[in-house]
């Protein structure tokens, strides 16, 4: 599946979200009565993309594919609960999604490079998880 509508989608909400911050902080929302914001950066890029990432992932694969976020602020996939590759969103409001791949050890194995796709994810998968 092409991610490029997911990416388009998230830098509208994650903007969205934070201009409406800035609203509150400023005063303009409050005066217009708009409710103050709910939610957070990181339930955005959840249900937004790793979410539909995922399931995409469990219908090319058959395998059930979970994520964990990491103290940076990145995102671990994960296979039988071992990390396979990590997801980076430098700046989330860009909503440019990098990927680098993780070996049997959990050490890099490849070059951190732009996510465009999750058939590259999926063929990565079928190579290197059974």
């Amino acid at each position: 599946m092409k991610i490029h509508s997911l990416r388009g989608r998230l830098h509208m909400q994650i903007c969205h979200f934070e201009h409406r911050g800035r609203m509150w902080k400023t005063g303009p929302a409050q005066a217009m009565g708009l409710p103050p914001k709910k939610g957070s950066v990181h339930r955005i890029i959840e249900t937004v993309l790793l979410v539909p990432i995922t399931d995409d992932l469990y219908r090319e694969t058959g395998k059930v594919i979970r994520y964990r976020q990491t103290l940076t602020g990145s995102f671990t996939l994960l296979y039988r609960n071992r990390p396979f590759a990590v997801i980076f969103l430098p700046n989330p409001g860009t909503g440019r999604v990098f990927i680098k791949y993780l070996n049997s050890n959990g050490v890099q194995c490849t070059a951190l490079k732009e996510l465009w796709d999750t058939e590259e994810i999926a063929g990565f998968i079928r190579q290197n998880l059974s």
